[in-house]
């Protein structure tokens, strides 16, 4: 019986390394037991004949967040993402793997378009792992402008699935609205490739998981708001936020 449980925790925890051109990529998959006999066509980037698991894994490149295998039928489905929304119809034999991913922001620097009362060091607010924090000394706050933004600097060449935003937990959520991201290799916002956006408005206490609609490759995450406040006159606004979890892995 012992033999059998570790068996089924190894199979449930898929380890694998991918040959790229320049570098060998470790990947992790979790299987998703949720979307066992389902299939889908969400999505999906490229079907293939694979004889096993590990096959159908090596496939999964670098726009791949999941995989599709069915023994049965011989078949791996690769795909940018596995939203069980998306994957509903019924198939026996499917089992299905998502990308195991960290957060790439948690203690990275951080720098802004400007700091409320000129505190830099309430930047690394947004990085700290910490939410649903009452003081506003442990937020993250610019000064009042346009456009506001924050860059994460990742360290290093990085896949980005998806951006968190944790909005402020004591007051004025609303003023959290037209939230842009973008990942690239510069922090140049035009030469940056967008994630996705959260267009809200907020409330407070809220919190916003902005899925990027393919895998992004880069160094930098930047956070924009992109329009101007309807709550002030000038239109003015400023970006407050408790914590962003960038989820993503290392290359």
């Amino acid at each position: 019986m012992k033999a059998i449980t570790l068996n089924i925790r190894c199979f449930l925890y898929l380890i694998l390394c991918i040959l790229s051109k320049a570098d060998i990529i470790s990947k992790s998959f979790t299987m998703e037991p949720s979307l066992h006999n389902k299939v889908s066509n969400s999505n999906l980037i490229s079907k293939h004949h694979s004889e096993s698991i590990p096959e159908c894994s090596a496939i999964c490149g670098e726009l791949c967040a999941c995989f599709g295998f069915n023994p049965k039928l011989k078949k791996c489905h690769i795909h940018q993402s596995c939203n069980p929304a998306d994957i509903t119809k019924d198939e026996t034999g499917w089992r299905y793997f998502s990308l195991d991913v960290t957060n790439l922001a948690l203690g990275k620097a951080v720098f802004a378009s400007s700091y409320l009362l000129n505190n830099t060091k309430g930047l690394q607010n947004v990085v700290d792992g910490r939410t649903r924090v009452t003081d506003f000394n442990l937020l993250f706050h610019t000064g009042f402008e346009l456009y506001p933004w924050l860059t994460v600097i990742l360290g290093g060449q990085s896949i980005v699935k998806s951006i968190t935003l944790y909005n402020r937990n004591d007051r004025d959520g609303e003023w959290l609205h037209d939230v842009e991201t973008r990942v690239g290799n510069s922090t140049d916002w035009t030469q940056m490739s967008t994630c996705g956006m959260f267009v809200g408005p907020s409330v407070t206490g809220g919190v916003h998981v902005i899925e990027c609609e393919k895998l992004l490759y880069g160094m930098f995450v930047t956070v924009k708001i992109v329009t101007p406040n309807n709550i002030t006159v000038n239109g003015t606004n400023w970006l407050v936020l408790e914590e962003v979890v960038i989820a993503g892995i290392v290359v």
